[in-house]
């Protein structure tokens, strides 16, 4: 799964993302037992149905982290910049509340003016 854009980075990521959430209602749509006992119990057998999917998404995920880590480091010594600023960004940009990220910067930054190092 070779990424070679940032691009291609992000709709690698998507698609193990859509992969996740297609497992995850999968599992959770399940039909489950009518007379279930009142000790819960592992259900080896659904596990295994799904193992190797499971197994080739945690690779996914785990190619999809290197692949953005190896971006971030090239953008950010490119643009001159710090990586973990930059990854900070990256992720308060894409997260459900960017604005959140930023008023918490802000303070940050106040807090270094008004106190120092």
């Amino acid at each position: 799964m070779a990424v070679s854009t940032i691009d291609d980075m992000l709709a690698a990521s998507d698609r193990v993302l859509a992969d996740v959430q297609r497992v995850t209602r999968e599992i959770a749509d399940a039909p489950t037992e009518e007379h279930a006992p009142v000790e819960p119990v592992i259900k080896v057998a659904f596990i295994v149905e799904r193992l190797a999917e499971l197994e080739g998404l945690a690779r996914d995920v785990t190619d999809a982290a290197a692949q953005f880590g190896a971006a971030i480091d090239a953008v950010a010594k490119e643009a001159k910049c710090k990586p973990g600023a930059l990854r900070r960004f990256i992720k308060a940009r894409i997260s459900d509340k960017p604005s959140k990220a930023r008023a918490e910067a802000e303070q940050l930054v106040l807090l270094f003016e008004g106190l120092g190092t």
